[in-house]
């Protein structure tokens, strides 16, 4: 069964609250307990995480990588068994501080009332 868009909603601020905060145990009040992250970085970078110490790595990760992260120009589309999501961000890079702007689409499947995959380009 479909999750409802309100519920979605709902998973997805706390989601975002818990990835700002690197704070991987209220992501996983919003997320399957086999919870997989894919990833496809601007840098060419492609893997996928799973598991709380995987997941927290790479939240860690990304953190190091870009600062001053600012999302600009989101837009949610959901539809049946799957959420889409549009976005620019603005930040800079950790090392050197150059200024970064890169636009990205994630999508994110859901398993019993729960986000089981997040898939982020």
């Amino acid at each position: 069964m479909s999750v409802p868009v309100e519920d979605r909603k709902a998973l997805f601020k706390t989601f975002g609250r818990a990835f700002v905060k690197k704070d991987v145990e209220l992501l996983y009040t919003v997320v399957a307990d086999d919870f997989s992250w894919k990833y496809s970085e601007a840098s060419g970078v492609v893997g996928s995480v799973a598991g709380k110490e995987g997941v927290l790595n790479h939240m860690l990760h990304q953190a190091d990588r870009l600062v001053d992260v600012i999302f600009h120009d989101m837009t949610w589309y959901h539809v049946e068994e799957v959420s889409f999501v549009t976005f620019r961000i603005t930040a800079n890079d950790a090392k050197t501080r150059e200024p970064v702007n890169e636009t990205g689409i994630e999508y994110y499947t859901f398993k019993n009332g729960r986000v089981a995959v997040k898939y982020a380009t």
